[in-house]
């Protein structure tokens, strides 16, 4: 039995009483009776594996969203759910993924070629290391920076760190603020 006949297999199963009898009025409603109770359960396993939820927005929230949603190049709802996905993650929704794609393409193939610089004896090998160790650390940079930035938090504590006298100046700061 080839997998379209399986497909169908209940389908004609249920209907073949209507389709001995032969009236047409019985077989168009037992189809549509079918196509009812068979959507209705897989909405019942749909719903058992997929979770949905409603959001409601006023005008103004909305605007916001939409504007958000259309910078990042995706639908809003694919956007609310990268931001609240992303917010979980501690990470950041990159505004324009295929430039960022494209800018680390460009690094590997960067790389590449001067591997094959090296491999054509036009630049010396320690020259090439030196180069592809800084591209690495390039892309790595690139990656930490726009998929998962420090947080504000982390960012104090290494100043601070590094530079006890600025907490001081920082604690001034946010007193002015109140």
């Amino acid at each position: 039995m080839s997998g379209r006949a399986k497909r169908y297999e209940a389908f004609y199963t249920y209907l073949e009483p209507f389709l001995v009898r032969g009236n047409e009025v019985e077989i168009a409603q037992a189809k549509k009776a079918y196509r009812k109770n068979y959507k209705t359960e897989w909405r019942k396993a749909h719903r058992k594996e997929i979770k949905e939820i409603t959001i409601t927005w006023n005008k103004e929230e909305y605007n916001i969203l939409q504007k958000e949603a259309k910078r990042h190049k995706q639908s809003v709802t694919r956007f609310v759910k990268s931001a609240t996905m992303t917010y979980f993650n501690k990470c950041y929704i990159v505004p324009n993924q295929d430039s960022v794609n494209k800018t680390l393409q460009l690094i590997a193939l960067t790389y590449n070629k001067i591997e094959e610089l090296e491999e054509n004896r036009i630049i010396p090998q320690l020259t090439s290391k030196k180069l592809q160790d800084e591209l690495d650390q390039l892309e790595r940079d690139i990656r930490i920076t726009l998929f998962s930035p420090k947080t504000i938090e982390q960012i104090l504590s290494t100043i601070i760190a590094e530079k006890p006298f600025v907490k001081t100046s920082l604690i001034q700061f946010i007193e002015n603020l109140s």
